[in-house]
């Protein structure tokens, strides 16, 4: 179901403002999330541009951001949805057995030392947690464990913060079911958006068939609590979290047409170069939904 603009447009704000110190010019909205607004919202007018400065005005004459002078707009402070996680453990902080285990978080650093750009799987829990900074993005991941729910991505968000020791917050102390840890390394996410339901969900099985996803970490190693992707992976699974729930447009529906006429009649192969998966990456689409 496409997202309104006023929705879409503060969710891209949101997301700039975690990369710059809250303060989001109008330019880099648009080379940085203009067509990512476009998608979330199903968007067919010829003039993304003047809808978003109309969006702007809207939000600031609501009180929801604060306009700075030369096309520069600053979120105003105000309740944000956080969540606090172990970002990595010790074995002196591990959780007793039985006990909520930690949100395990995917992100892409922002950081300049030689780890960026690096393979997930050359990172341990205790390498990579160095390389988590404020600003970076992260991705909620929900494990299966013994639930009916199937594993996979079902929310976004920013770090607010670099991990540091610190005790829980009021709201994720009650999910812990046995004894927790009053002090541990911890990190807090500013949540940008939350899926509403299965349907908004990028599901675990999905990622095993991606040609650019297959390969994550957290795919082989499900124990460990952060992990870090390279900006080839975060760049699809950002596509994804914004694909994934939203109605289809025409031109996707043509290309899924095409891609059921290759396989017509034959064996339908989900693997890299294979029909699916050249249009599921075209389109930013699972290979699952195609």
């Amino acid at each position: 179901m496409p997202r309104d603009w006023p929705a879409a447009v503060l969710g891209a704000l949101q997301r700039a403002a975690g990369r710059s110190s809250n303060r989001v010019t109008r330019r880099a909205l648009i080379a940085e999330e203009l067509p990512r607004i476009i998608a979330e919202t199903d968007s067919q007018g010829s003039t993304p541009h003047q809808t978003l400065s109309r969006v702007l005005q809207d939000l600031r004459d609501q009180g929801r951001i604060r306009f700075l002078g030369r096309g520069s707009y600053a979120l105003e402070e105000g309740p944000r949805t956080q969540v606090t996680t172990v970002a990595a453990s010790s074995s002196a902080n591990e959780p007793a057995a039985g006990s909520f285990k930690p949100i395990p978080i995917l992100f892409t650093s922002t950081s300049t030392s030689g780890a960026r750009g690096r393979s997930s799987g050359s990172f341990g829990r205790h390498t990579s947690r160095r390389s988590m900074r404020r600003g970076d993005r992260v991705f909620i991941w929900r494990a299966k464990g013994g639930g009916k729910a199937p594993a996979g991505v079902i929310a976004s968000g920013w770090l607010a913060e670099a991990p540091r020791m610190q005790a829980d917050d009021s709201l994720g102390a009650t999910l812990w079911r046995g004894n927790q840890p009053k002090i541990a390394l911890r990190v807090v996410i500013n949540v940008d958006q939350v899926a509403r339901g299965p349907r908004e969900e990028v599901q675990r099985s999905w990622l095993l068939e991606d040609p650019v996803l297959k390969d994550l970490r957290i795919l082989r190693f499900a124990s460990e609590t952060n992990y870090q992707l390279t900006p080839t992976q975060a760049a699809r699974l950002e596509v994804l979290w914004a694909h994934t729930g939203r109605d289809w447009s025409r031109d996707e529906s043509v290309a899924g047409l095409w891609a059921y006429a290759r396989t017509y009649g034959g064996a339908v192969s989900r693997m890299p170069g294979s029909p699916v998966a050249i249009v599921a990456e075209r389109i930013g689409r699972a290979t699952g939904e195609l």
